[in-house]
């Protein structure tokens, strides 16, 4: 299915989402093109929700998708977007704190057929590349990343070659291209308190908002990386998080769900502190 620069976005929410519902009825679609569209957070949240809930799709192609960047001053596209103007003519406020492509990134682990993403020039920060390698990094199918044009920075790209492109497992995997030409270096800010993740030892005490899908990435990270040392040490939860968990404030416990994977509030202050054990586990993950 090819809607690629049919102005999706440009000027109403409705489009995006008409396409949602139809993509709901299509359980055999192999390929999707939506490249050089202007899809926002709800747009590609629900984008993301329909693939996860058909799991058919093998190639995605979302590239050259700005969201608003291009008619930030536009105010007959801000009505229509629900959004308003930043007082310096910048960037578009939306009610999110975070890049678009962030929310869509999160399902691509999900959509197990899937072997081909195509987001290039999308608006891409460090922030997505890590969600995007942290979905992925267990996915067997996927053969093909590109990101290049987006101003990853050095945490991206560091994020990217750690979880995703010299990732060996699970066995046999079939990940074998990742572009990202074009990706500056310099990156761009983060509001996220925890926006840099230290891989070797990510030890220390988090503040996490839950809405930005790259905080619920970090945690999952944190989660996974006791997981290896239980396995290797049988180190218990508390003996890594010993003051547990806290949501707003209040006690809370990780569950998994069917897939044994973490699931996460979707909103909220996530706190907790961990400490990892370093003898012989910095190369596990």
């Amino acid at each position: 299915l090819d809607l690629s620069s049919t102005e999706l976005g440009h000027w109403s929410k409705s489009g995006p989402f008409c396409v949602s519902r139809l993509l709901a009825t299509q359980t055999k679609l192999k390929t999707l093109d939506l490249s050089f569209n202007y899809l926002m957070h709800e747009a590609l949240l629900s984008l993301g929700q329909v693939l996860v809930a058909t799991n058919c799709v093998e190639e995605i192609r979302l590239a050259h998708n700005p969201g608003a960047g291009e008619r930030s001053n536009d105010t007959t596209f801000l009505r229509a977007v629900g959004a308003t103007a930043h007082p310096t003519g910048g960037e578009i406020k939306t009610g999110f704190t975070f890049p678009p492509m962030n929310a869509f990134a999160q399902f691509l682990g999900r959509i197990t057929p899937l072997r081909f993403v195509d987001v290039r020039s999308s608006g891409c920060s460090h922030e997505t590349a890590f969600v995007l390698a942290n979905s992925l990094v267990i996915h067997f199918n996927i053969e093909t990343v590109l990101l290049s044009g987006n101003s990853l920075g050095f945490r991206g790209i560091r994020a990217l070659m750690r979880l995703l492109y010299l990732n060996g497992y699970p066995f046999g995997r079939r990940m074998a291209e990742l572009q990202i030409m074009g990706c500056s270096l310099r990156g761009v800010p983060s509001s996220a308190e925890a926006s840099d993740f230290a891989f070797l030892d990510p030890s220390g005490t988090y503040s996490l908002d839950l809405q930005n899908p790259f905080c619920r990435g970090i945690a999952d990270q944190c989660l996974r990386r006791w997981q290896v040392l239980q396995q290797k040490y049988n180190t218990s939860f508390t003996d890594c998080f010993a003051r547990g968990f806290l949501l707003d404030g209040k006690s809370y416990t990780p569950t998994k769900d069917a897939k044994n994977d973490w699931t996460l509030p979707q909103t909220g202050t996530l706190s907790f502190t961990a400490a990892y054990r370093l003898t012989d586990a910095v190369q596990d993950q």
